[in-house]
């Protein structure tokens, strides 16, 4: 008997395109704060925000990785 060959889902498409959209939010969320923070004038709070952004969403990135 001929066996079936598993059609390819499209988990991992979801997977990574669900990642890559909570890493964008993450990251806008924190330069949006930090743009917040900083008012009419100065970068720093902004520089800071989008440090952190980038650092967390990409832990969350490893942790969900690390899943499977």
């Amino acid at each position: 008997m001929l066996q079936k060959k598993p059609k390819p889902s499209n988990n991992a498409f979801l997977k990574y395109t669900g990642m890559a959209s909570q890493m964008a939010i993450v990251i806008g969320l924190f330069i949006f704060i930090g743009r917040k923070l900083d008012g009419q004038g100065g970068v720093i709070y902004t520089l800071i925000g989008s440090l952190m952004g980038v650092s967390l969403s990409f832990y969350l990135m490893i942790k969900s990785l690390q899943k499977k």
